[in-house]
């Protein structure tokens, strides 16, 4: 009797002690995850669809709205990668002292995820180039050299043999369980490190395109080409096809330059980047203007005219078509909603080429001559074109 007392007093203890313990030491909440937070990832995933898209207004409203919830969950690694991305996306529209302060911002809290901060590196040396400040990007781009890659990126591509993007060239032993994961991440990895390699070298072969030494710009194009050779780098396709075009007009050879340009249009266009296109197809055009293809040229104006038109930015689609109708007829087509209209003699024409105002677009676009009885092609695409935009300018007004 005496024992099960002893016992039954052991016992009571016990539950005593454990009680008391669950009291002091309280279940505390899991810390939330930025990479899992809903809200944060909606907000960059519609900035990064709408900056690829050309919609840079929406995007840099998206982007300030996820840094805000970025900075309220404290989590270094997303505050980092968005404040990049707004930093890329104003430095598109010309905001390049916003965007440097957003690449601090961004480095800082990189370097404290113990991330990779070579893109910031890159994107100040491609803001310094913009503003002539040749050494700064030349010391930039070799801090850009000295960072580790930033291939840092925890999710792993799950497209298998059968399935994704054809491009990716994936084995099917890359899909088995375990294996492929671990497969699939070092091929990412490789992937990774060869496109930031090649980045870095088509930063220095534009700068060295600049200073006119075409010679050491082709040599570091074609390592660059060389690099990613063997992989699926379309953004990297359509920059390597811009350097080539560029290199091209230093070399006076504007036609090999115009070609590139509209492989540069191309390789955007499959990259899913749409917001450079038109400024490709006004590379090209400008180039196929000085190698006497006026044809060609006006069909690349008029394409970039409809993807300004069809993102709603009227103002460039009508100076594009405009120069477009320039460039088949020798007349400038003036619209009062055009503050600043673009003078057809910066794109290669005698600035004093005769004016009309919009009533042609709404009569017969111009006098068109007549081949026969066959109507010109690009004359009559152009009309379409500018009878749209036309009517969006002077709703507008």
């Amino acid at each position: 009797m005496k024992l099960t007392q002893h016992w039954m007093g052991a016992l009571i203890v016990c539950v005593v002690l454990m009680a008391g313990g669950c009291r002091s030491t309280p279940i505390t909440p899991p810390v939330p995850q930025a990479a899992d937070d809903s809200r944060l990832r909606r907000l960059a995933e519609d900035g990064r669809e709408q900056f690829a898209e050309g919609d840079v207004d929406s995007a840099i409203k998206n982007y300030r709205k996820a840094i805000r919830r970025g900075w309220a969950l404290d989590d270094p690694a997303e505050i980092g990668t968005i404040a990049f991305n707004l930093a890329a996306t104003l430095l598109s529209i010309g905001e390049t002292n916003e965007a440097r302060d957003w690449l601090i911002e961004s480095r800082s809290e990189l370097t404290r995820a113990g991330k990779s901060v070579g893109n910031t590196w890159l994107l100040e040396a491609k803001i310094a180039r913009s503003e002539g400040r040749v050494t700064d990007a030349q010391s930039y781009i070799a801090l850009a050299e000295c960072a580790s890659a930033p291939c840092e990126v925890d999710n792993v591509d799950g497209a298998c043999c059968h399935g994704g993007d054809p491009c990716e060239k994936k084995t099917c032993g890359a899909c088995l369980p375990c294996v492929g994961d671990k497969l699939n991440e070092e091929e990412r990895k490789k992937r990774c490190v060869t496109a930031y390699e090649a980045q870095i070298l088509l930063a220095k072969a534009h700068i060295a395109n600049d200073f006119g030494d075409v010679v050491q710009a082709t040599a570091l194009l074609r390592c660059a080409r060389q690099t990613i050779e063997n992989s699926c780098q379309r953004d990297l396709r359509s920059e390597i096809e811009n350097v080539a075009g560029h290199i091209h007009l230093n070399r006076e050879e504007p036609l090999q330059a115009a070609v590139h340009f509209d492989r540069e249009a191309d390789a955007l266009r499959q990259a899913g980047n749409l917001r450079q296109i038109p400024y490709a197809l006004q590379l090209a055009a400008n180039a196929y203007v000085d190698g006497g293809r006026l044809d060609l040229a006006a069909n690349r104006w008029c394409r970039a005219a409809r993807v300004f038109h069809g993102r709603g930015d009227q103002k460039q689609a009508w100076q594009c078509v405009t120069s477009a109708i320039q460039t088949v007829t020798g007349v400038y087509i003036a619209h009062p909603a055009i503050a600043n209209p673009v003078v057809v003699g910066e794109t290669g024409f005698d600035s004093e080429s005769e004016c009309w105002n919009t009533d042609l677009v709404d009569t017969d676009l111009i006098s068109f001559h007549d081949c026969g009885d066959t109507t010109n092609v690009t004359e009559r695409r152009l009309a379409i074109i500018a009878r749209e935009i036309k009517r969006v300018l002077d709703a507008d007004q």
